[in-house]
């Protein structure tokens, strides 16, 4: 069922049996796990259906540290979030990702990549991704002869994508909407989460509209699925009870902070500029997924040069002192302006869209395009060895990239969908 904060009398006090605070896809991959489970599940979210300005705004923050987005226009506060903009790429970490490394500070997972094989498998399903090749196997897959690299020094890897239109929209989430022990609450912000006298346990949430109504949201679980800025956010605020923050008697939370950097590594020069880009294009399988390969540096490289997990990708794209296309200037320009409403992101998909076609028609001209560690906003604040509870508090759990001690050229998206089934398994039993 769907409900709005508004709707309800201040000062309510609802209670649930599991509370999800943030209806981004992490939140509403939990909720999605237990449907018709016969247990009772209320899921907050910040905004209502859609884009709202007032709401948006409670994303912004100032920046102290090294040049990054504006907080209020990096990520999308409403029910679906950031996913109704995002490109889609899917991609599991690699192995080495989870490992220690001595040249990765800080570096190490509680799990291994095998242990989150069987929900990566399910991850891939939920996004209807019908091959799980991400490796050199692609190559074979596509009828692509691969370029001959040094196997010890370069790999290559792939990307597929999620090319659902909005999955995750209310509009697309009719089974939560529709189901008897699932409530979607709108407009429901959290202002604070209270802790029992000792800090153990966490007690109620509280939650507010903008326009001051109260109420207080009583579990006995909560899971914080807002994202890797809004989470320690959350947690560094409710300080009633600890008073350096929710989690963080070591002074950890918010310090892990992982952006992906883009950078321009070469500029390629060959007298079959086209052959290069062909090989290395977005394409689809018979009868599958669309594919986007990469050049990716192998495990002995990095190990041997003390490198992270990066990977390189070509793009077709004129001469940097040509300027910008007229018609990217247009978008650029268009997308300052536009807020990120149904139409605005129609607008954009459109856009993105007729680029694509494009590029299949023209001539190429091959640059390098991105060089990227650790994908999202991303945070260290929780290391737990069976599931994701937060430090020292028994009945409350993170969802999303701010479990992700580090990372790798890998989107966060199909690790996050992972770790999220994997903890809705793992409370289950709890709350049965």
């Amino acid at each position: 069922m769907i409900q709005d904060l508004h709707d309800f009398p201040d000062n309510s006090d609802i209670d649930t049996d599991l509370c999800i605070v943030g209806g981004g896809i992490a939140g509403i991959s939990i909720a999605s796990g237990f449907l018709n489970q016969g247990i009772n599940v209320c899921l907050l979210e910040s905004g209502g259906s859609d884009y709202e300005g007032n709401t948006q705004a409670l994303y912004e923050g100032e920046n102290l540290g090294l040049p990054y987005y504006d907080l209020e226009d990096a990520r999308l506060r409403f029910f679906g979030g950031t996913t109704l903009v995002w490109g889609g790429r899917c991609v599991p970490h690699d192995a080495i990702d989870f490992e220690n490394r001595p040249w990765v500070p800080h570096s190490g997972w509680p799990i291994s990549r095998t242990d989150l094989d069987s929900w990566y498998i399910r991850a891939q399903e939920s996004l209807e991704l019908k091959e799980p090749i991400y490796d050199e196997q692609a190559w074979k897959k596509l009828g692509i002869t691969p370029p001959q690299f040094d196997p010890h020094r370069i790999r290559t890897g792939f990307w597929q994508f999620d090319e659902a239109f909005a999955r995750f929209s209310l509009n697309n989430c009719e089974d939560l909407k529709q189901a008897d022990n699932i409530r979607i609450l709108l407009h429901a912000n959290v202002t604070n989460i209270q802790v029992d006298p000792l800090c153990k346990t966490v007690q109620h949430v509280d939650i507010a509209t903008l326009e001051g109504k109260k109420g207080r949201l009583c579990a006995k679980v909560f899971v914080l699925a807002t994202g890797g800025i809004e989470t320690p956010r959350l947690l560094l605020a409710s300080r009633g009870v600890a008073s350096n923050g929710i989690g963080n008697d070591n002074d950890l939370v918010g310090l892990f902070f992982m952006e992906h950097p883009h950078g321009r590594a070469a500029h390629i020069s060959t007298p079959d500029p086209y052959q290069l880009w062909n090989t290395f294009r977005k394409r689809r399988a018979r009868g599958g997924n669309l594919f986007a390969p990469v050049i990716r540096s192998s495990e002995q490289q990095q190990k041997s040069s003390g490198i992270l997990n990066t990977s390189v990708t070509l793009k077709c794209q004129r001469k940097p002192e040509a300027g910008i296309p007229i018609g990217k200037a247009i978008y650029k320009s268009g997308k300052a302006r536009l807020h990120p409403t149904k139409g605005g992101r129609k607008l954009w998909r459109f856009y993105k869209k007729t680029n694509q076609f494009i590029h299949t028609l023209t001539d190429p001209i091959i640059r390098r395009r991105q060089l990227s560690s650790g994908r999202g906003g991303l945070y260290l604040i929780v290391r737990g060895e069976q599931a994701p509870n937060v430090h020292g508090i028994d009945n409350l759990y993170v969802a999303g990239s701010s479990l992700f001690p580090t990372s790798g050229w890998a989107n966060p998206v199909l690790t996050t969908l992972a770790l999220t089934l994997r903890l809705a398994d793992h409370l289950k039993p709890r709350l049965s």
